[in-house]
């Protein structure tokens, strides 16, 4: 499999995705081109702040689905000592690529 621009800098550990210039908004998931006027997009960071949508927990990790303030909904796992509560705030602490896509956030 051929390694996407998304893949490379996630592997870089950057998180930046699609954004139409034209619409003024991130295109989630990543492409080429926009979803809504089918423009051709750009590369930008979107922001790593979010919030909680649903978690689970499987031994001591939280897995959650968050939403970031640009409205781009990342599955991830969730650093805390604490039991999040859904609607709190996060902030993406770190992205990699390994075979597939990582995301760490930390409460705000």
């Amino acid at each position: 499999r051929i390694m996407t621009k998304f893949d490379e800098e996630l592997a870089q550990g950057k998180f930046v995705v699609s954004f139409c210039k034209n619409c003024q908004k991130f295109v989630w998931p990543p492409s080429s081109q926009c979803n809504i006027c089918h423009s051709t997009t750009i590369w930008d960071q979107p922001s790593k702040n979010g919030k909680i949508l649903e978690f689970s927990k499987k031994e001591n990790y939280y897995f959650c689905l968050i939403e970031t303030n640009d409205n781009i909904r990342i599955l991830g796992s969730l650093e805390t000592s604490i039991t999040p509560k859904v609607g709190q705030t996060v902030k993406l602490d770190k992205c990699s690529y390994d075979k597939k896509p990582k995301f760490l956030f930390k409460l705000r």
